[in-house]
């Protein structure tokens, strides 16, 4: 109970800390040369213990503290001051290093000055006593940094942000993980990287693993709980080439996110300025988007003119695709629906769902198969249809590859029957579902 305490307290000072403009630029100033002075100490101390730390304590101490003073030069040079803690970067961190270098230098001249002087007895540190102080407060001050900085993500991480993939590495993808990674409130928690370069595969860039597109990315996506794909501006173009990728998220329900300027770009194959890369809103897009063609839009009205008040005719209505042709063709009223499957069950759940979903459209359910051709005949001759959707065919190719008489019926002289029949009492309009699929592509 006490650590739960204790957690909670540190959640609210942290919380009030970063919720405030608590550290100004002095102060940040101030933490900075307090760090130098008792790294001067604490070297000294290091090299030579307590004995002749105690003898040479006030020289010791003045030395601490010019150094200290010297300190300013760098920070003023490299305004080390000027960035905000809790967003430092490896830049900041490196101005630190190069302020320190500037002190540490102007301390080495100092000390060579003071010999020259002969005045030894002011100074009591050494060079290398010099170079370890500037070594140790650097570490120091890079500590600071850091633990500010992981301590404002631990507390300001948000549970709701989407666990995300980013697709390209390097160059675009590090741009959009820093871009991710400033947002307030975060919307994505960055998980890893999808590249091409295989020389990166299992290395870690800012810190999560990078993934190359040969591994099982759906796996990886599964194990990993990704919600959302970020493409890199620069890899658009890849991205809407790449249908597989695009299954694999799309199965897992992943979001694919990226910026409207790069998928206008990629669209008009043009280029992206840095500025618009830096500044890239990403935008959930929609599978529309994905395609590498302008979206085919369906003219409804046109097609509600000419199927209302006709006589149409359904094969392998009760399959997935002909059920969902079977709703549609519904709602445009047509005279009549002549549905015909060889599944008697599903056919008879058809059947109800007509009667209670459309129990205007007059739909007769039959249960046959396509490639008889005296049934088939009679039903043509009988029922007149003016327009004929065929859906009937085995689709599941492995078991069809155990029993090919029954596909090449089906699937290819049941089409034949109804194509003739078709003709032959003047159907109006023939739609064909494809009966074909790709299994195991070589490319």
């Amino acid at each position: 109970m006490s650590s739960v305490r204790d957690g909670s307290l540190l959640r609210r000072l942290s919380g009030w800390y970063f919720s405030k403009r608590v550290l100004p630029y002095w102060a940040l100033i101030m933490l900075d040369v307090l760090i130098v002075f008792l790294s001067c100490l604490f070297t000294y101390w290091l090299s030579n213990r307590s004995a002749v730390m105690y003898e040479n304590h006030v020289a010791v101490f003045y030395d601490a503290l010019y150094i200290a003073a010297l300190s300013l030069v760098g920070a003023r040079i490299f305004k080390t001051y000027s960035g905000v803690v809790r967003y430092s970067s490896f830049v900041d961190l490196l101005k630190v290093a190069q302020a320190n270098i500037v002190t540490l230098a102007l301390a080495v001249v100092s000390y060579y000055i003071f010999r020259y002087l002969d005045v030894e007895s002011l100074w009591a540190m050494s060079p290398m006593e010099l170079l370890a102080a500037a070594g140790i407060g650097t570490l120091a001050m890079w500590g600071v940094r850091v633990m500010v900085k992981l301590l404002y993500d631990s507390v300001n991480y948000d549970s709701k942000a989407m666990r995300a993939l980013i697709y390209g590495a390097l160059t675009g993808g590090i741009g959009v993980a820093k871009s991710i990674r400033s947002q307030e409130p975060k919307q994505f928690d960055l998980r890893g990287f999808i590249t091409h370069e295989r020389r990166i595969r299992d290395m870690q860039l800012m810190g999560v693993p990078v993934y190359t597109l040969d591994q099982d990315l759906a796996e990886i996506i599964r194990k990993r709980r990704i919600q959302a794909i970020l493409v890199s501006p620069l890899r658009v173009n890849e991205f809407r080439e790449n249908q597989k990728i695009q299954d694999i998220a799309i199965a897992a329900g992943c979001k694919i996110f990226m910026g409207q300027q790069a998928r206008e770009a990629s669209i008009r194959n043009g280029e992206l300025s840095e500025e618009e890369v830096s500044n890239m809103q990403m935008h959930e897009v929609s599978v529309e988007d994905l395609l590498p063609r302008s979206q085919i839009r369906v003219d409804l009205k046109s097609v509600g003119e000419q199927l209302e008040g006709k006589r149409v005719m359904i094969t392998g209505s009760a399959g997935s695709i002909g059920l969902e042709i079977v709703r549609q063709v519904a709602a445009f009223k047509p005279a009549s629906m002549m549905l015909i499957d060889q599944a008697e069950t599903p056919q008879h759940d058809l059947r109800l769902m007509m009667a209670r979903e459309f129990p205007d459209v007059p739909a007769q359910t039959v249960v046959t198969s396509v490639d008889r051709r005296t049934r088939m005949q009679y039903i043509f001759e009988s029922y007149r249809p003016e327009y004929v959707f065929h859906a009937a065919a085995y689709k599941h190719v492995p078991m069809m590859e155990d029993n090919p008489s029954e596909a090449v019926l089906d699937n290819i002289q049941g089409t034949r029957i109804l194509a003739d029949l078709s003709v032959k009492y003047g159907v109006k309009k023939f739609v064909m579902i494809s009966t074909d699929k790709a299994v195991n592509p070589p490319t």
